[in-house]
C-alpha cells in the first residue's frame, strides 16, 4: 500500500516555518543560527523549484560555450575564464556575455531573489543555452 506523505518541498517549508516562528523567541547566537538555517532551507527550496541544480546548469552552459567540452562545472569554469582572457570567444562576444550574465543572475536568484529584479538578465534553463549565435537573449 502506498503511503502518502509530504514531498521534499513541503517538508522543507514546514521546517522553515518552524524556524521562522522559533527565531524571535531565541537570543544571540542561537537566534542567528536559526535564521541562517531558515535562509539555507529557502535556498534549497528554490533549487528544487528550479528543477536543475546550479552545478548542472553551469556545466551545461560552460560546456556549450566551450564547444561541448567535458568536465566538472569548476573545471569548465576555469577553462572558460582562460578562453575569455585569451580572446577565444570574442567572435561571439554577445552570446558569451548573455550566457555568463544569465548564469550569474540565476545564481543570485537562488541565494538572494529579493535582490534580483524580474527585469534583470534572463535565467534560461539549459535548453535556453543553445540559442543560435548572433541572436541576443531577450
Amino acid at each position: 500500500m502506498t503511503q502518502y506523505r509530504p514531498d521534499r518541498s513541503e517538508l522543507l517549508l514546514t521546517v522553515r516555518e518552524f524556524l521562522d516562528a522559533l527565531a524571535p523567541q531565541l537570543d544571540g547566537e542561537t537566534r542567528y543560527r536559526a535564521q541562517v538555517c531558515a535562509f539555507l532551507i529557502g535556498v534549497c527550496m528554490r533549487e528544487l523549484e528550479a528543477g536543475i541544480g546550479p552545478e548542472d546548469a553551469d556545466r551545461a552552459a560552460w560546456s556549450g560555450l566551450l564547444g561541448g567540452a567535458d568536465g566538472s562545472a569548476a573545471d569548465l569554469s576555469r577553462h572558460l575564464c582562460t578562453a575569455i582572457r585569451a580572446g577565444d570567444l570574442d567572435t561571439d562576444f554577445d552570446h558569451t556575455l548573455d550566457i555568463v550574465l544569465a548564469r550569474t543572475t540565476a545564481a543570485a536568484r537562488l541565494v538572494r531573489p529579493d535582490k534580483v529584479s524580474p527585469h534583470d538578465a534572463p535565467s534560461p534553463s539549459v535548453s535556453g543555452i543553445s540559442r543560435p549565435p548572433g541572436k541576443r537573449l531577450t
